[in-house]
């Protein structure tokens, strides 16, 4: 080592691949000031640099201002020129563990002229004349306790460090012994500091500075580019004694993910931490409400009056269940032992909170800063009382401290957030709707509880005036029809039967047409009464929709046809009407088959067409999109599409449509009408009549579908078959009417 010169490679090349003479050879070396370079006799000078010279009194071999690291101790003296020393404490040795740390391989060592005879604090270099510390990141101190550097561990040989060895001289460390070492005269950065000292080992597990432990580091790995880098950031994670690898490496933090590869690693660690704030939060005390097997709350100690916790326990098992409304009311508040006013405040906030769901969770977003802030617990619970504010009108105080009474029987540790958020939103409920609802659709939309895109749907179909009035007499309180059963009992009987109760019946008109056998009640109250109670249980009545009993009794036609096939028969509530509306006009039922998708509605058909005593031919199960598969080449005088649909023109019997369904579900849900009314088309005699039905009031499911079905092959042998004089029967919502209602009728070609 001793014959070699500095900066020369042991080929005679220098680091660069160049050849390089012992004399009068000139050597260019990066400047900061950008000047022409000197001979290394004049730059290798110590008083010529300022640095301090070797214990030998011979300069230092290494360049000023190269890349070529002198690893040698430098004197203990400072210049003789009254220059700051460049490296380390004025007029300190600079040994390896109080010097200062070299910044780096490719780091480079300028020749500025200090100022006030030392180095500017925080110089760009990255080393403190003064011993200051850096406060850049690349920056560091010349004390050594920086960055895992400091001299007093590694010379008592800490972890990762090392112990001078006096056989080694004053130098202090060792060098490696590898047989394959680099050609450079550079010490290998993988086994040695750059002060040429031993490296703290790290792992490639992503996590800067971790070192690992002792019995892991066998031999450095030096990366000799990214991709070798990656490969052994791999290597590492499938190593026997790191754990399973199941995801990919993320960028961001280094290290392994829960997420699968190929999905989008943000999002989903998102999705997590929300999963994981829910959770603590209900871990928290007070936190998620007890459950009782039958879907309600075991509340926490509240004031809340009885009918707003009856509304929030329905409310809340809606939710969860996806149940309908009307059900769940019939189970938790008509059964229960509050007094009527309660039982009636009650339904009004359930069916209200509900029919209105979007809406309010818009207006309690609006006022969160963190949407997410809000569980859904307490959501069930916001929502009551905001529907209370926006739509019921109801006085601050009395509605917001009632809510914050909810709040507290759901979680009692979000009292105070429920308390805030409701007085956020009792000062902006005189914005609402948050526009002019005359000019903006968005408006017109939360005035009536829509969702916008329904909104904008049913002005294009129906008409700016007739959807506004759709909109509007959809939250009314939809009006109690029932169907005498003449299989069972005639009309004077009933009449007679509801007017011993002091209730009256009215007979009904749709369209301007009588419906035989329908009535509408005035007071439904009076159904809980014996005598009317009797008549339910006796199959004497039941309770349907006046247009749904009209298009029942529009299905068989002029004459009693031979048979009918009923597709989508569901619980029975129009095959028992048909089968009524046949005793009634021929004096006998007919030869009916019904069919439905689900088992366990086919059962519950069979049950009620015994209690109500209609004959059933067969009761089918199977896909009605491909009837060949159950019925085979069996064709019917009369076939009966009852379809499904979006429900639209039920909405007042079922608020809680309108948040469910979506602009695909009504796509999708008149794809599977269509195929339904194909398949039936090769199930009709010659001659007989396809009679097609829906609850909704869109054009793609009514006119539309009338209209693409004859332009379809399987319609080409059918025509359209006026109904009532009228080419379909198309009802109209409006207040006190029926639901609204569409049915077509074709006749099959000879």
């Amino acid at each position: 080592m001793a014959d070699r010169q500095p900066g020369k490679n042991r080929d005679g090349k220098d680091r660069k691949g160049r050849p390089a003479g012992r004399d009068g050879d000139r050597r260019h070396f990066s400047r900061s000031g950008g000047g022409p370079s000197r001979p290394r006799s004049d730059r290798g000078s110590a008083e010529g640099r300022g640095r301090a010279p070797r214990a030998d009194g011979k300069p230092s071999g290494a360049a000023p201002g190269s890349r070529i690291k002198d690893h040698r101790s430098a004197g203990a003296n400072a210049p003789a020129d009254g220059r700051a020393p460049r490296f380390g404490r004025d007029g300190d040795k600079r040994t390896r563990g109080e010097g200062a740390r070299f910044g780096g391989a490719k780091r480079r060592f300028d020749d500025r002229k200090p100022s006030d005879g030392s180095r500017e604090n925080g110089a760009k270099r990255g080393f403190s004349g003064r011993g200051e510390k850096r406060d850049d990141k690349r920056g560091f101190s010349n004390r050594g306790d920086r960055r895992g550097f400091a001299g007093k561990d590694r010379r008592e040989g800490a972890e990762g460090g090392f112990k001078g060895r006096s056989d080694r001289g004053e130098k202090g460390f060792e060098r490696t012994a590898r047989s394959d070492r680099s050609p450079s005269n550079r010490p290998d950065r993988a086994g040695r500091s750059l002060d040429g000292g031993s490296a703290k080992p790290r792992r490639f597990d992503g996590a800067k500075g971790k070192a690992a432990s002792k019995d892991r580091v066998k031999k450095a790995f030096v990366p000799r580019n990214k991709k070798a880098f990656n490969e052994r950031q791999i290597a590492r994670l499938v190593d026997d004694t790191a754990g399973i690898y199941r995801g990919e490496l993320d960028p961001k933090l280094g290290q392994r993910t829960k997420i699968a590869p190929g999905r989008n690693t943000r999002e989903k660690l998102e999705e997590l931490r929300e999963v994981e704030r829910e959770k603590r939060a209900g871990e928290k005390k007070g936190g998620g409400p007890d459950t009782n097997e039958d879907g309600t709350v075991r509340f926490y100690k509240n004031a809340a009056s009885p009918a707003r916790l009856a509304a929030l326990q329905v409310t809340r098992i809606v939710r969860m269940r996806e149940a309908y409304a009307q059900e769940v009311i019939e189970t938790v508040v008509d059964s229960s032992d509050m007094s009527e006013a309660d039982r009636a405040f009650a339904t009004l906030l359930s069916l209200g909170v509900v029919s209105t769901y979007g809406v309010l969770d818009e207006v309690i977003n609006r006022a969160l800063d963190r949407p997410a802030d809000a569980f859904s617990d307490v959501r069930d619970a916001l929502r009551i009382s905001t529907y209370e504010l926006i739509f019921l009108g109801k006085q601050p105080h009395a509605a917001i401290d009632q809510g914050v009474e909810l709040v507290r029987a759901i979680s009692p540790s979000a009292h105070g957030l429920g308390n805030a958020i409701l007085h956020r939103i009792e000062r902006m409920r005189g914005e609402f709707p948050f526009g002019d609802p005359n000019t903006d659709i968005d408006a017109l939309a939360r005035v009536y509880a829509f969702p916008k895109w329904m909104t904008r749907r049913l002005v294009e179909d129906m008409g700016a005036k007739d959807a506004a009035t759709f909109l509007r007499v959809s939250n009314d309180p939809a009006p109690l029809f029932i169907a005498v059963n003449a299989l069972k009992a005639t009309d004077g009987e009933v009449i007679e039967a509801f007017s011993a109760c002091d209730a009256a019946l009215t007979p009904v008109l749709v369209n301007g047409t009588a419906v035989a056998g329908c009535f509408h009640v005035s007071n439904p109250r009076v159904l809980v009464e014996g005598a009317i109670a009797r008549l339910f249980e006796d199959g004497k009545i039941l309770v349907s929709d006046a247009s749904a009993q009209l298009i029942a009794s529009r299905v068989l036609g002029d004459e009693k046809p031979a048979s009918v096939l009923e597709v989508g028969a569901g619980r029975g509530t129009k095959t028992i009407l048909i089968q009524s509306d046949a005793q009634r006009r021929f004096g006998s039922q007919v030869d009916l088959t019904s069919l439905d998708l689900h088992e366990f509605k086919v059962g519950l058909l069979r049950d009620r067409a015994r209690a109500y005593g209609a004959d059933l031919s067969d009761a089918l199960v199977g896909n009605a999109t491909r009837l060949e598969t159950v019925l085979g080449d069996r064709t019917f005088a009369t076939v009966f599409v009852d379809a499904p649909c979006s429900g639209l023109g039920t909405l007042r019997r079922h608020p809680e449509i309108r948040w469910r369904i979506n602009k695909e579900n009504i796509d999708a849900v008149g794809e599977t009408s269509f195929a339904m009314l194909c398949s039936a088309a090769e199930h009709v005699e010659e001659g007989g009549r396809l009679v097609f039905s829906t609850c909704t009031v869109t054009y793609d499911e009514n006119t539309g579908m009338v209209k693409r079905f004859l332009e379809s092959p399987a319609g080409s042998r059918f025509a359209l078959a006026p109904i009532d004089g009228a080419p379909c029967i198309s009802t109209k919502l409006d207040e006190g009417s029926p639901d609204a209602h569409f049915a077509a009728c074709f006749v099959r070609k000879g």
